[in-house]
């Protein structure tokens, strides 16, 4: 499995140790489908990583990845608002830390609560609320041979 393959699943394997989380789907995208049942936990990269440094035989590149906790919107902004911010907290702090489980080339972590994230939705309904935690990956691979 590719750096991005494994990075995914290890954050969304991380996620559902969260008790009562809602349903955690890592997608290509952060995308909202028309079948998607609210609320949910979509886990995806935001952009192409990038090379933040060359040495010794070593690539360090970062790979930023989106998480969003959407949730029906239903024009209610204060009822649940209390289990909302937990759930969202939560996920911060699972996310919080240096290393990740599954994906050893990782040695340093950023998170970013609140960034905004293009959350787009197929079909026509809008009615969703989204809280974004953005977080980049930092790793250490060996330099291809070329």
């Amino acid at each position: 499995m590719s750096i991005l393959g494994s990075l995914l699943t290890s954050v969304k394997t991380r996620i559902e140790t969260i008790p009562s989380i809602p349903t955690v789907i890592a997608r290509k995208r952060l995308i909202i489908l028309t079948d998607d049942v609210l609320p949910i936990v979509l886990v995806a990269p935001t952009e192409g990583e990038t090379i933040k440094k060359e040495a010794f035989g070593k690539i360090f590149y970062e790979y930023p990845i989106g998480v969003c906790f959407v949730e029906p919107g239903n024009r209610e902004y204060d009822t649940g608002l209390a289990s909302s911010l937990d759930v969202r907290e939560a996920i911060r702090n699972k996310l919080t830390g240096i290393t990740l489980d599954g994906v050893p080339e990782v040695w340093d972590t950023d998170v970013s609560v609140g960034t905004p994230l293009m959350i787009p939705i197929s079909g026509t309904g809008s009615n969703y609320q989204a809280s974004n935690i953005r977080v980049k990956y930092t790793t250490s691979e060996t330099r291809p041979n070329l």
